[in-house]
């Protein structure tokens, strides 16, 4: 499901991440951004995740756009192994939680700052390490 599409179902109502229960029911990990992954941003992150061998479609993706209560809700049903935080507010919102959180740059902050991607990939790797482990 790509930006646009996503937008028009939130005008129209609909959570997104409903569409997919069935599917992001077995994600171990949830990634939870400051703001939406929209255009270079959701390509970048998609080519994140792939860089540490997971499917965009296996993976729970949110952010703080959402209402906190929906937020609390996904996490509540996906019960997922690991969190990955895009961002500093989103660190702040899953802080307190009992699920193991890694915390890393929003793909818009590695657009403006490429210098930080290499950071970031080793934050993908821990990611990786902590879910086959």
């Amino acid at each position: 499901m790509n930006a646009e599409q996503i937008r028009y179902l939130h005008a129209m109502g609909i959570q997104p991440w409903l569409l997919n229960t069935r599917q992001a029911l077995s994600t171990r990990l949830m990634v939870i951004g400051e703001t939406p992954f929209i255009g270079r941003a959701d390509a970048l992150l998609t080519a994140m995740l792939e860089s540490i061998g997971l499917d965009r479609n296996t993976v729970h993706v949110t952010d703080l756009q959402s209402s906190s209560h929906l937020i609390s809700q996904q996490i509540a049903s996906l019960k997922p192994d690991l969190f990955i935080a895009a961002g500093q507010q989103a660190a702040d919102f899953l802080a307190g939680t009992l699920i193991p959180i890694i915390v890393t740059f929003h793909p818009d902050h590695l657009l403006l700052n490429p210098k930080d991607k290499r950071k970031a990939f080793q934050d993908l790797q821990q990611a990786h390490i902590l879910l086959t482990n």
